[in-house]
């Protein structure tokens, strides 16, 4: 019969030898050497990046199989687990974010880690490190893959109207128009007026309600986002005439992945525009001047657009407290017109007080 021998090796060369004697005194020796080694470190892993969206990423990692090993005279070198990765640590730019234990000695499968909370418009270098069971002291060199990613931009938004030549009515709606980008990743949209140019308060309906567009931060990682591309404003506490007034759009992003760290970006009118009244008065001293209405004058039953009509409550009577005539000299039957001017003599000085729609 066949001799077995066995014996707990440690790493090395180990060398035995084996003597036969027969009945006669005669004796043969054969020898075998076993050269013990390290667990092979375990192989490089596969890391992908699946999804990146504005503040986190959704990675996916997996372990990979031993190759074969080739046999010797006592059979296969290494008869261990195949998948012989029994921790997986996943980095991102050097640092430790995420570690998984495999001790089956079986492929895991899939494994995804969530990065919640990152920053916008940044790189980021994931790495995957893979250990066999000997851990930090494994004794062949930690097998490495790694994924690179750029997470997306926030939303900008730009002001188109009013930009600085318009003329809005006070008292009425007037369009405030605005171009987003990144529409996805809105979460919060808000207008505000500048009466002054500088000063924010916030651009409110004719009922004095703030106007806004908030579909809300991201929830699990998901948000509608908002297209809205433009709002109507009031002022209805303005002077009658304010030449220094400009609008502001202010967008919020949707955050990271649970909504939080929400930034914002904002535009404003590249210029001053107009807020008119429906009604001016314009005060003129006694004698002679030049006028014209800043105003297109309603045509309505009770004033029409007749000059005199229109005016004779404010300046007084007319041809005893005033008188108009146009270039032409008429004075009778004169329709106020935007863009046309006019003389006009006062004889005691008067206000002036013309109502239509600027």
């Amino acid at each position: 019969d066949i001799l077995a021998a066995t014996a707990d090796l440690g790493l090395g060369m180990h060398t035995f030898t084996f003597t036969v004697t027969d009945s006669y005194g005669e004796s043969d020796t054969a020898s075998t050497t076993f050269n013990i080694l390290n667990e092979p470190g375990a192989v490089s892993g596969n890391i992908e990046v699946v999804h990146t969206d504005l503040k986190y990423t959704i990675i996916d990692v997996s372990e990979n199989r031993l190759a074969d090993f080739d046999e010797d005279c006592h059979g296969e070198v290494y008869d261990g687990a195949d998948y012989n990765t029994a921790r997986l640590d996943l980095l991102r730019d050097g640092e430790l974010i995420k570690s998984w234990d495999d001790a089956d000695s079986d492929s895991s499968g899939t494994l995804t880690h969530i990065d919640k909370a990152l920053e916008a418009e940044r790189d980021y270098n994931y790495t995957l490190r893979t250990f066999n069971s000997d851990g930090d002291a494994q004794y062949a060199g930690i097998a490495e893959a790694s994924d690179a990613i750029r997470t997306h931009d926030r939303p900008q938004v730009i002001v188109d109207t009013p930009n600085g030549v318009e003329i809005a009515s006070i008292g009425d709606l007037y369009n405030v128009e605005f171009t987003t980008t990144q529409q996805q990743y809105i979460s919060h949209i808000e207008v505000f007026y500048l009466r002054d140019g500088v000063s924010e308060e916030d651009g409110t309906d004719q009922d004095g309600n703030k106007v806004e567009s908030n579909t809300g931060v991201n929830s699990d990682g998901a948000a509608p986002g908002d297209s809205t591309d433009f709002f109507q404003i009031s002022d209805d506490t303005g002077e009658e005439v304010n030449y220094n007034a400009k609008v502001r759009i202010r967008v919020h992003d949707v955050g990271n992945y649970d909504g939080l760290n929400s930034q914002s970006h904002q535009d404003s009118s590249d210029y001053p525009f107009t807020m008119a009244s429906h009604t001016l008065h314009h005060d003129f001293d006694a004698g002679w001047h030049l006028f014209g209405p800043a105003l297109e004058i309603y045509e309505d039953v009770v004033d029409g657009i007749d000059l005199v009509s229109h005016l004779e409550g404010s300046m007084g009577n007319w041809g005893q407290d005033w008188v108009a005539f146009d270039v032409g000299g008429t004075y009778d039957g004169l329709t106020l017109n935007l863009g046309d001017g006019y003389y006009l003599a006062v004889a005691e000085g008067a206000t002036m007080e013309v109502r239509g729609n600027p």
